[in-house]
């Protein structure tokens, strides 16, 4: 099965390219500047967006990442309002979406519901827990 992350690096190799991956933290600085983010991202080329998904307590991430989730969660940034941002994402560009929470507050709550969604809205991965952690 071919996923916009397999056709991307396919395309890429063909061309003797590499990839241009961004990562920006959902819902920073805001929750509408956030989507306006990645679709400037994906307009200027970007072959993959990583997405950080905010968390409260971002220890192992840096004070630039940290700051970033502080700002996103202030802002009102939570994972069902990221789910309908890359929904409104979804309407345009085919760039490959890849979501990057902490596992710390994931694992805890984590269920069948939770791991459909990102499937629902054409993730193709996610890297923090995929089908075979969770068996």
């Amino acid at each position: 099965m071919n996923n916009r992350i397999d056709t991307t690096f396919q395309k890429l190799r063909e061309n003797d390219e590499a990839a241009f991956v961004a990562y920006v933290c959902a819902g920073d600085p805001g929750y509408k500047a956030s989507l306006d983010i990645v679709k400037s991202l994906a307009d200027a080329g970007a072959d993959i967006i990583e997405l950080g998904v905010p968390f409260s307590d971002p220890q192992a991430d840096g004070v630039v990442n940290q700051l970033a989730a502080e700002r996103a969660l202030k802002a009102g940034m939570s994972a069902p309002k990221l789910m309908e941002r890359i929904k409104e994402f979804r309407t345009t560009p085919d760039t490959a979406i890849v979501l990057f929470p902490n596992l710390n507050p994931v694992l805890p709550t984590a269920t069948n519901n939770s791991i459909q969604m990102p499937r629902q809205q054409e993730l193709m991965a996610s890297c923090y827990w995929t089908s075979h952690l969770m068996k």
